[in-house]
């Protein structure tokens, strides 16, 4: 569980091209996170993570951020990981940082825990809409079904009082 391998890495250039394309995107202060839904249910999650160049000029401060980030990832992807297994569902994440120095391990796992439950709340909304429109529609139907059967029982009731006249 507290494991980065490599399968659970977005490293497919047509699928992180679909992630920028179609994606959705949530930010908390230093992050961004770019998510969308995979229907390859291999693998739950995949990620990547990005730390500018232009925000970020030097390669060696550019890989001891990525550490961080990657360490942060690591501890606290159980957050989402376990909402994903429970829902049957597989998401492709990029984790961007937009900040141009570098901050503390704690201030980044934090921000990623923040980032993480903010995604949740999202994921959880969209089900629920979903969950709404799809009740709300059968609700419908049954209320229209209800009401033909309704119609055709006092049809059916006045055709019985005519022939008893």
């Amino acid at each position: 569980m507290y494991t980065y391998k490599k399968s659970e890495r977005l490293c497919n250039k047509k699928l992180t091209e679909n992630l920028f394309l179609k994606g959705s995107s949530i930010s908390v202060d230093s992050f961004r996170l770019v998510y969308i839904e995979d229907k390859n249910k291999d693998v739950l999650l995949k990620s990547q993570i990005i730390v500018s160049k232009r925000n970020i000029g030097k390669a060696v401060d550019r890989n001891f951020i990525k550490r961080q980030i990657r360490e942060s990832y690591r501890k606290n992807k159980h957050l989402i990981f376990d909402s994903l297994k429970k829902n049957s569902k597989s998401l492709n994440v990029a984790i961007i940082y937009q900040e141009s120095s570098k901050i503390p391990s704690i201030i980044i796992d934090e921000e990623i825990q923040r980032l993480f439950h903010r995604l949740l709340n999202v994921l959880w909304r969209k089900f629920w809409q979903l969950s709404y429109l799809l009740y709300s529609t059968f609700i419908r139907i049954l209320f229209h079904l209800l009401f033909l059967l309704d119609v055709d029982l006092i049809l059916h009731a006045r055709n019985i009082q005519k022939n008893r006249l």
